[in-house]
């Protein structure tokens, strides 16, 4: 396995964007560990990003598009192919035990919170069959 590109300084949990047609689209939730700048979770919580990664041009760096903070650490990410812009949704799997659902056209605050667990979600995983895309399966300790 080859290292096309890479996004440095920050501990995360991932997702690809399932939309077909657009640019290659990598959301980032930071997670424990991660934070840099001398500031930890403790400090500011969480931050979801996205990037734009172009796979055809050697050397190219991973392009920042979208950013927003969240209240709490990520512990785990999901992108479902259904969504109200068209670019699908973002399930972040929250260490308080919440769900947070963003669009990832605007991400300037979550689109619902959905707090189901008493601990840390461990998985999110939307269903891939296209008819029903929009179940999303959690897991948690609880």
């Amino acid at each position: 396995m080859s290292l096309l590109q890479e996004i440095r300084d920050t501990g995360a949990t991932t997702a690809w964007c399932p939309v077909r047609g657009g640019k290659t689209t990598i959301a980032v939730g930071t997670k424990d560990g991660a934070g840099g700048g001398g500031q930890t979770f403790e400090d500011y919580g969480g931050e979801l990003a996205l990037f734009e990664l172009d796979l055809n041009k050697d050397g190219a760096q991973p392009k920042q598009v979208a950013k927003t903070e969240a209240s709490t650490r990520f512990s785990c990410l999901a992108w479902g192919s259904k969504g109200p812009s068209g670019a699908g949704i973002i399930a972040g799997g929250m260490q308080n035990g919440a769900i947070n659902v963003w669009d990832p056209k605007a991400l300037t605050k979550p689109l619902a919170t959905i707090s189901k667990h008493k601990s840390k979600v461990n998985s999110l995983q939307f269903n891939p069959h296209s008819a029903t895309g929009h179940l999303l399966a959690t897991g948690a300790s609880d």
